[in-house]
């Protein structure tokens, strides 16, 4: 369905999309089947998250970190699976860091960061 969304098709979320099929051998194509009766529709990815913010928890060595769940229509209108957190690691935004939620999965919205902090640094 991805490349259905892309050029040249550019479809929408939730436009139907019906198929059939052909079958080729040596001797040639066959007829097409019928048509499927029920179709698909397009999926989408969800929205970017709103931007994190800082958490009353945040002090001199931890940082707390909080957003927003995604909810429908903002979640591809499909249930969210995981959110993945990531910061800069003082660095002016060249090296970021995993917290959560790549492997494994994470549905948390709320989360103290205090690996490598340096009292002073923006993170």
């Amino acid at each position: 369905m991805h490349a259905l969304r892309a050029a040249p098709f550019y479809l929408t979320y939730d436009t139907l999309i019906r198929a059939k099929v052909l079958a080729r051998n040596e001797r040639g194509w066959s007829d097409a089947s019928a048509p499927n009766s029920a179709g698909a529709t397009i999926q989408v990815e969800p929205s970017a998250v709103n931007a994190p913010t800082r958490g009353s928890d945040t002090g001199p060595f931890q940082i707390e970190v909080i957003w927003s769940s995604l909810v429908t229509p903002d979640d591809g209108n499909s249930p969210i699976l995981s959110y993945h957190l990531q910061y800069d690691n003082a660095t002016n935004a060249n090296t970021w860091l995993d917290v959560i939620g790549l492997s494994p999965d994470s549905l948390l919205t709320d989360v103290i960061v205090s690996n490598y902090m340096v009292p002073g640094n923006w993170y």
